[in-house]
C-alpha cells in the first residue's frame, strides 16, 4: 500500500510527498482500546524514520485491493479494453461531439476529445490475472476499431494508443461504503460498480457522518449487509 500527498504549481514545496513502504498485509491489526496499528517507513521533507501510527479510525479506500482483506468476496472482477486515435479527427458537421454508448452484450462506447480524439472501448472478459488479461490486448482491441469504422466510414484517424485495465462489479452496482463487522475501528469507501468519482463523493459525505455519530439516511444504502448487495 502506498499513500502520496502532493501539491503542483507554485504551491508545489508546501507540503511533502509522504510514502508509507513496507505495512503487513493484514492491514487492519488492531492495537490496545480498538485502535488500528500501522507500521513502516515515511518519507517527508527528506528524512527517514521508522513510526506508528496510532488512530481512533481508518478509512480503508483501497479499491480492488480490499478484497484481499475481505472474507467474503463481495465483486466481480472484470477486465475492460479501450483505443484513443491520434488527435485532429475532423467528424461530419453536426456530428462533431459523439457520445455513445451500446446497450449491446458485448457493449461499445465511443465519444471525442477537444484535441480530436476517438476514444472508445468494450470488448469486457472476466479477470483471470494480469497476463492473461494484457495477452488478450491487441486482439480485444481491434474490434472497437472496426465498429468505428463502420459508424463512421467518411471519417480518417489512425490509431495512437491501447490499453486494458481491471474494474469491479457489486450485485447491484452500488459501492460498499460504511463500517465492516470484521475491522471495528474501520469505514471503507469502496466505489464499486463503474461510477467511482461520483461514489467517492457520496462516501466523502457519508463516512464523516459515521464517525461522529450523525445521523445519516443514505448509509443505509450503501451497508455490507444490505440485502440487494
Amino acid at each position: 500500500m502506498e499513500g502520496e500527498g502532493n501539491s503542483s504549481g507554485r504551491n508545489r514545496h508546501a507540503a511533502p510527498v509522504w510514502r508509507i513502504h513496507k505495512i503487513p498485509s493484514k492491514q487492519a491489526r488492531l492495537g490496545a482500546g480498538g485502535r488500528p496499528r500501522r507500521s513502516g517507513r515515511c518519507r517527508g521533507g527528506g528524512r527517514k524514520s521508522d513510526f506508528h501510527i496510532r488512530a481512533r479510525h481508518v478509512v480503508f479506500a483501497t479499491g480492488y485491493e480490499t478484497q484481499q482483506l475481505l472474507k467474503q468476496k463481495r465483486v466481480h472482477l472484470a477486465s475492460s479494453y479501450a483505443i484513443a486515435s491520434s488527435a485532429g479527427t475532423n467528424f461530419p458537421k453536426g456530428r462533431e461531439w459523439p457520445v455513445i454508448w451500446e446497450s449491446a452484450r458485448p457493449y461499445l462506447y465511443v465519444r471525442s476529445t477537444v484535441d480530436g480524439r476517438i476514444v472508445a472501448g468494450g470488448e469486457d472478459v472476466d479477470f483471470v490475472d494480469e497476463a492473461k488479461r494484457d495477452h488478450l490486448l491487441a486482439r480485444k482491441t481491434k474490434t472497437p476499431g472496426k465498429k468505428i469504422r463502420k459508424m463512421f466510414p467518411h471519417v480518417s484517424w489512425k490509431l495512437a494508443s491501447a490499453w486494458t485495465g481491471t474494474f469491479a462489479e457489486s450485485k447491484d452496482g452500488l459501492p460498499y461504503i460504511g463500517p465492516h463487522k470484521d475491522f471495528p475501528g474501520a469505514q471503507f469507501a469502496l466505489g464499486y460498480g463503474g461510477n467511482g468519482i461520483t461514489f467517492a463523493t457520496i462516501a466523502s459525505a457519508i463516512i464523516p457522518d459515521l464517525i461522529s455519530g450523525t445521523h445519516n439516511s443514505d448509509s443505509r444504502l450503501f451497508r455490507f449487509d444490505r440485502k440487494s448487495g
